[in-house]
């Protein structure tokens, strides 16, 4: 697997920023991998040793409900979903977008009576995790169904307990293991062998945004005192969060050792994780508003402890994604989330190889959704793969179209776009 978007997380509570700091917290003991998580702390019992770093590039899990797309190294993958109501089945059928022959078309289908709960991708293997209600005792029965793309061939594999995955690396899959509003360990699960294993989290972590160099990038709280659960806000809750900071941390789980990247206040702005570039990480900074929200005002660049504005985000632009290609941030593009085809379309593409930022040309006549001409994939030989309205297939839903362009002619404002034959159905 090669080219990605990547898609941002809504943070649980706003975050606030203060001055850079580069004080690094004292390391915790070495957590070693254990099958059950034992203390809030993320300590845990002794139970072997396994895989505790994430390995390659590690990203989410697509969790879109209805429709899923995908990258691989040589195309792009839609799921696209059939509910037959008389048999309470599933239907899903897998479509692969040819970049070099521009025609999408039917690679594999599998049919459930459940759901797909996550996915995760390596070049034409695609593994979906499914949930389906038992019939005995009225609990839900996860699987692990693996689809080989290149030749049709469906394989479902139970799983053992509940398994919703949140991220995946080059080599396993994991689930995040949550005790109130923190993330206490990551259930890995091993691609090759199937085995599942505990990585302990430290205490506190908020969230996981990703991973740098072998280990994973966490948000942590650090406050004077331990947080009570969340439920219990009788106010003792409410003071230690205000006086507590959010630390950007790498976490090396084999030793326990944190290095602290940044900190940032509880409440007010924020900044949130959007990808790396030649050993840089950058963040989208969002700041107050006069309603008590936030809303994106920039693109920073982290370094030594400091975040260094990089590109200004246009007034009302709230919807910022990254576009990432071989694990390396190339583009992140914003608009308007809630734009209309009446409104225009503001489409602005910053481009970290120069430092540039485009308004992009887009063909009205094809802006049959919000977000016609936003690249969707950087595809092989200088092209970008890109949202080109709508259309139907043959049992009346409506879809997204797409359309490749070249990415240079793309930047400079061309509307030279390819449309791209979309599968209809058998």
């Amino acid at each position: 697997m090669k080219k990605a978007i990547a898609c941002l997380l809504a943070l649980p509570l706003a975050l606030a920023a203060c001055g850079a700091q580069t004080t690094q917290p004292a390391p915790t003991q070495a957590p070693e991998v254990t099958t059950k998580v034992t203390a809030e702390s993320g300590e845990t019992t002794p139970a072997g040793t396994s895989q505790t770093s994430p390995t390659g590039w590690l990203r989410h899990c697509v969790l879109e409900a209805g429709i899923w797309e995908l990258d691989c190294d040589d195309g792009y993958y839609d799921v696209n979903r059939v509910w037959d109501e008389s048999t309470a089945t599933n239907t899903f059928t897998v479509l692969k977008t040819d970049p070099a022959a521009a025609e999408q078309k039917k690679a594999a289908e599998f049919q459930t009576q459940g759901w797909i709960d996550a996915t995760a991708h390596w070049g034409d293997t695609i593994e979906f995790y499914l949930g389906e209600e038992s019939t005995e005792d009225g609990g839900i029965q996860y699987s692990r169904c693996i689809v080989d793309a290149s030749t049709g061939g469906v394989e479902t594999q139970p799983l053992e307990g509940e398994f919703p995955p949140t991220w995946y690396d080059d080599t396993a899959v994991y689930s995040e293991q949550r005790k109130g509003m923190f993330v206490t360990a990551l259930t890995r699960l091993d691609r090759a062998t199937g085995e599942m294993t505990e990585v302990a989290m430290p205490g506190q972590t908020y969230l996981i945004s990703g991973s740098v160099d072998g280990r994973w990038l966490l948000q942590r709280v650090n406050s004077p005192a331990q947080l009570p659960e969340v439920a219990s806000m009788d106010g003792t809750f409410t003071s230690i969060w205000q006086n507590s900071e959010i630390e950007y941390i790498l976490y090396d789980a084999a030793t326990g050792d944190m290095e602290k990247l940044y900190s940032m206040p509880t409440d007010g702005e924020s900044w949130t994780y959007l990808g790396q570039r030649d050993g840089s990480l950058y963040f989208m900074h969002s700041v107050t508003t006069d309603n008590g929200g936030t809303t994106p005002s920039s693109i920073d660049k982290l370094e030594n402890g400091t975040m260094t504005p990089v590109s200004e985000i246009a007034a009302q632009h709230d919807d910022v994604k990254p576009v990432i290609e071989d694990g390396e941030l190339q583009w992140v593009t914003q608009m308007k989330q809630w734009s209309t085809i009446e409104d225009e379309i503001d489409l602005y593409v910053f481009d970290l190889s120069d430092g540039q930022t485009s308004r992009i040309g887009i063909q009205m006549d094809a802006a049959k959704v919000w977000d016609t001409g936003r690249p969707l994939w950087l595809a092989p030989d200088g092209k970008v793969m890109l949202r080109y309205g709508a259309y139907k297939d043959t049992a009346g839903n409506e879809r997204t179209a797409y359309a490749l362009a070249d990415r240079a002619a793309y930047l400079a404002g061309s509307t030279d776009y390819t449309p791209i034959a979309m599968y209809t159905g058998d």
